[in-house]
């Protein structure tokens, strides 16, 4: 399924920075990975130690961090006519189109990689929004939420 959403971008931004962040979601998830495995939580209150990227939704927003560090870069996907997060108003482009895919892992059959190591139903809880645009990484949403 096709939508239309607008992406905003936040340019680097600093660990101080974080806190604003979060007090402009106050009702996202978050999931990240780190040296002590997955987690799927509220917005943490601060960086996640360890973890190069994060993303995060709410029922209108989702969002895609890369962290450096002290630094940390994001990326959010909005519903028309819904404003972005704090520090994420340094870009903006509308009208972007953007795909809904299921999110799966590769079959053992596939004989690749597999990085994936759960419980594979875990998958189905989560859909992909991937933008028809150049250099733009996927952003995740809960599998029932339509952005």
């Amino acid at each position: 399924m096709a939508e239309q959403m607008s992406l905003h971008g936040s340019g680097p931004r600093t660990r101080a920075e974080w806190v604003d962040l979060v007090a402009s979601l106050p009702d996202a998830t978050a999931v990240w990975a780190d040296l002590e495995g997955m987690h799927q939580t509220p917005l943490p209150d601060s960086m996640p130690v360890g973890a190069t990227h994060l993303w995060f939704w709410d029922t209108r927003r989702h969002g895609r961090v890369r962290i450096d560090g002290e630094t940390w870069v994001a990326g959010v996907l909005t519903e028309p006519e819904t404003s972005a997060p704090a520090h994420c108003n340094a870009f903006r482009e509308d009208g972007i189109v953007v795909d809904r895919v299921k999110l799966t892992a590769w079959a053992p059959a596939e004989r690749r990689i597999e990085q994936f190591r759960g419980d594979r139903e875990v998958l189905a809880s989560f859909a992909q929004l991937v933008p028809r645009r150049p250099t733009t990484g996927v952003f995740l949403a809960a599998a029932g939420d339509q952005a």
